[in-house]
């Protein structure tokens, strides 16, 4: 891992996003970590945009408000009451579930991720053979550890 000092960081940020396809770049202030520069591949960079979106963080805190004022539900309360032991993966096709009922009004799109959106169908149709199939990044993904 490399580290820079913020007043010494002059280089152009491309050549330190080069150094970050070999080891992450951490930035410093007065020998202190202020940011961190890493490799992302999609999957990284959707979890961000997502966890990082101002009507998601919106919601995460609503949730919490609700959850510290009238409390929650415990998952293993629910599974009781309802005679079920959810896996993860059940869980996930819950949310899937959830996801789904959602009409795209629902969901707002900034103009940076339609610009995501747009340059990503372009590139699938400039180069189909290079996708993979939803059942395949699916696959994928469900294998990640967590």
């Amino acid at each position: 891992m490399k580290t820079v000092e913020m007043a010494e960081a002059t280089g152009a940020l491309s050549e330190y996003a080069k150094q970050v396809r070999r080891d992450p770049v951490i930035v410093m202030r007065r020998g202190k970590p202020v940011a961190a520069l890493v490799p992302l591949d999609v999957e990284e960079w959707e979890d961000f945009v997502v966890s990082t979106h101002p009507k998601f963080l919106e919601i995460i805190e609503q949730s919490r408000a609700s959850y510290k004022a009238q409390g929650g539900i415990p998952l293993e309360e629910i599974e009781r009451e309802f005679g079920l032991k959810l896996s993860p993966g059940d869980r996930l096709r819950m949310i899937e579930a959830l996801w789904e009922t959602l009409s795209d009004e629902d969901i707002p799109v900034t103009a940076e991720e339609r610009a995501l959106l747009d340059a990503r169908l372009a590139d699938l149709e400039a180069n189909p053979g290079d996708q993979s199939p939803w059942s395949e990044v699916r696959a994928r993904l469900e294998q990640r550890p967590r």
